[in-house]
């Protein structure tokens, strides 16, 4: 489904799920669509879109697009060999954050960042032409690890204050999101693009 919220001018996309006819369906996923993407036409709903559940006649399989992605924006970077996605305005900012925040620890503590996909968290929906919509959530860890006789001040990340109450930590800290990503996937050859990104800020921890 697609909507557009009062707040903003970007539609929302929405997975919503339903394991069986009697259950009413809830709401799975949503992401923000980026500026200048659009979605292509699913079959009528009389007729129903399929799932693609192992990326037959797809230019890439949903699973590993979304770990190829995952992969691809660990921090520090790894080097990637021909990515089956474009490069997209979402990953940069994640990237430069994190190249953003381990400069600015540096002297406090080492900074690292992980990204994996959540089990079970992957969707794709096949549309009138053949491609496909592939939803995914990536769980993402930011991790520092403090310098001895170091400390790294909180204060100012409300989002983790509120969370674990601390606003000075000496030994470690994670902080936990997650990504909800929507790619728009070819059917035959071509790399996929992503159309929809948002994230979650869920746990963290501290001392």
């Amino acid at each position: 489904a697609q909507t557009v919220a009062s707040e903003g001018p970007l539609p929302i996309l929405y997975l919503l799920t339903s394991p069986d006819a009697a259950t009413p369906y809830r709401i799975e996923a949503s992401a923000t669509m980026l500026l200048s993407t659009s979605l292509k036409p699913f079959d009528s709903l009389a007729k129903g879109s399929p799932l693609v559940t192992d990326g037959t006649g797809l230019a890439v399989a949903p699973g590993a697009l979304l770990g190829a992605y995952a992969a691809g924006m660990a921090f520090p970077a790894k080097a990637m060999t021909n990515p089956p996605f474009v490069a997209d305005i979402f990953s940069g900012q994640v990237r430069d954050k994190a190249a953003s925040v381990a400069k600015a620890v540096a002297v406090q503590a080492t900074f690292s960042q992980t990204h994996k996909v959540v089990p079970g968290s992957v969707y794709a929906v096949r549309q009138a032409d053949g491609d496909a919509l592939v939803f995914g959530v990536i769980e993402r860890t930011d991790s520092f690890a403090v310098k001895n006789a170091q400390a790294v001040n909180t204060a100012e990340n409300k989002e983790f204050v509120l969370l674990t109450g601390k606003r000075r930590v000496t030994k470690s800290a994670t902080i936990t999101r997650l990504e909800f990503v929507v790619f728009a996937v070819p059917r035959s050859s071509g790399p996929a693009t992503l159309v929809a990104a948002s994230e979650q800020v869920v746990a963290g921890s501290g001392s």
